[in-house]
């Protein structure tokens, strides 16, 4: 009969800081990683703003980008969600003769300004969402993100709007620093239990 090996078992040992900068540099990949989802796919980012702070159903809002060079501006194309054919507003074609080629999701109610802005008019409640736009310049293709939150007519006149994409980067930078303080904890409790 063969000899079975029983080696006997090893006490738990924490984990030393090796092991906590090694979950941490796994973290800091992450997040960086989500951070950096648009670099990856070579375009860069714009900011979009507003032409008002409070947007209520009936009227109307205009999106303009910030620093986007409309000199060298080829098309532009806005979307009522994310980058798909199906949420595709329009594009603007400023190659004379100019053309707004109106996609799936075009309502009659937006225009398309020559410095690759959007006008909505007549706004619906069902408005209120994410708006992208993609920006064809000769250095390459930029991108911009804005939410828009349309208010009811009587909720406007007794609520501040609030900035969805301000909640959600609010949880986000919650998320992470409580994060980060499980993870400083974690490694200075295993740490003192080490010397111990």
């Amino acid at each position: 009969m063969g000899r079975l090996d029983v080696r006997p078992a090893q006490p738990w040992r924490p984990p030393g800081w090796r092991n906590c900068w090694r979950a941490a540099l796994l973290t800091a990949s992450i997040l960086s990683s989500c951070f950096l989802l648009t670099q990856a796919k070579g375009e860069k980012e714009i900011v979009i703003k507003m032409d008002t702070e409070h947007s209520e159903e009936g009227g109307s809002i205009t999106f303009t980008p910030v620093g986007l060079d409309v000199g060298n501006l080829n098309t532009f194309t806005w979307y009522r969600g994310e980058i798909e054919e199906t949420s595709r507003i329009f594009t603007f074609i400023l190659v004379p003769p100019r053309i707004q080629n109106n996609g799936p999701s075009f309502t009659e109610r937006e225009t398309g300004g020559l410095d690759s802005s959007l006008n909505i008019r007549d706004l619906w409640l069902n408005d209120s969402g994410l708006y992208t736009l993609t920006a064809k310049v000769s250095s390459g293709t930029v991108i911009g993100f804005i939410v828009l939150n349309v208010l009811d007519v009587e909720e406007a006149d007794t609520h501040p709007q609030a900035s969805i994409f301000g909640i959600i980067l609010g949880c986000m930078i919650g998320i992470v620093a409580m994060g980060g303080l499980g993870l400083f904890l974690y490694c200075r409790f295993h740490s003192a239990a080490r010397r111990r």
